[in-house]
């Protein structure tokens, strides 16, 4: 019997392993009806420096994971793929896992993040402008079902930091 997941439950965020492949194509499946990571790619995402997968874990459980691309010789980050589980949505996972995103990007001294949103996803939209993520423009068609993004962006380094 399984214990269900309360906020107020610890939990850990680390940097995923090779180990967590089959956990988090599970969360793949689960989270998207469409662009989905292919189980090839994010194997290939755990191995590759250019990329950083942190997962939330809760007694053994993937609750959610963000990945997060850099580029050499580009000041950014990139927030490509976040999701959390059914269970643990709307209890402080998802935040959780993407300030430590920020945390790694600064850690890389990267000066801002960027990422898409669905037009059609408010929960995420809400929760990113709540971490002061603020929208620079649209894609018109962007994702595999037609629906158009949203750009979001974040400076996480004031210019008076330099």
């Amino acid at each position: 019997m399984s214990t269900a997941f309360r906020p107020s439950q610890d939990y850990a965020i680390r940097a995923a392993t090779p180990l967590d492949l089959d956990a988090l194509m599970r969360l793949e499946e689960a989270c998207f009806n469409s662009d989905r990571i292919s189980r090839r790619s994010m194997r290939q995402m755990l191995a590759r420096a250019h990329a950083r997968t942190l997962v939330c874990e809760w007694q053994g459980r993937l609750l959610g994971y963000v990945l997060l691309l850099f580029r050499r010789g580009w000041e950014g980050a990139r927030i490509y793929s976040i999701a959390t589980a059914a269970e643990a949505r709307r209890t402080g996972v998802a935040e959780a896992l993407v300030r430590a995103a920020e945390a790694e990007a600064r850690q890389r001294q990267c000066r801002f993040i960027r990422l898409e949103i669905r037009k059609d996803n408010p929960g995420s939209i809400g929760l990113f402008g709540k971490l002061g993520y603020q929208p620079r423009g649209e894609y018109p068609a962007y994702y595999e079902d037609g629906q158009d993004a949203l750009r979001f962006h974040k400076e996480l380094v004031s210019p008076d930091q330099d």
